[in-house]
């Protein structure tokens, strides 16, 4: 094959390859978006954190538990604890993970909210409720 033939073959592998990447993306954000949404949620924990591959993916693992029954996920997540590999100081760290209320293995951790960040709102929730009864 010439390289001219191998390119008319890849080039569209790629673009689908891309285009079902984004959609991935975006129909997981939307889950994420619909479970906070619901409010159900937990406090997870942070368990561990590894960096694989040539790439160095990071994964952050964690665990929480609903009705008595624990969970453990891991998620591909860089952003925050980047240093966490070397550090290990993100282990233990707690955030709040929505789940489904109906499968509660589908859930996410949100890195972006604290156990101390959903205490004062529902400090102010109950506040506001307060003002409005009286």
């Amino acid at each position: 094959m010439t390289d001219q033939k191998v390119n008319r073959f890849l080039i569209p592998i790629a673009v689908i390859v891309v285009i079902f990447s984004i959609f991935k993306t975006i129909k997981n954000d939307k889950k994420e978006e619909q479970l906070k949404l619901e409010n159900n949620y937990v406090i997870g924990e942070i368990t561990d954190h590894k960096v694989t591959g040539l790439a160095e993916t990071y994964h952050i693992y964690y665990k929480y538990s609903v009705d008595g029954t624990e969970y453990s996920k891991s998620v591909n997540y860089s952003f925050k604890y980047s240093d966490c590999q070397r550090t290990k100081n993100c282990i233990g760290v707690k955030h709040p993970v929505y789940y489904d209320i109906e499968n509660p293995n589908n859930a996410f951790m949100d890195f972006n909210s604290t156990e101390l960040d959903l205490k004062k709102l529902n400090i102010q929730k109950k506040r506001f409720k307060e003002r409005i009864d009286n």
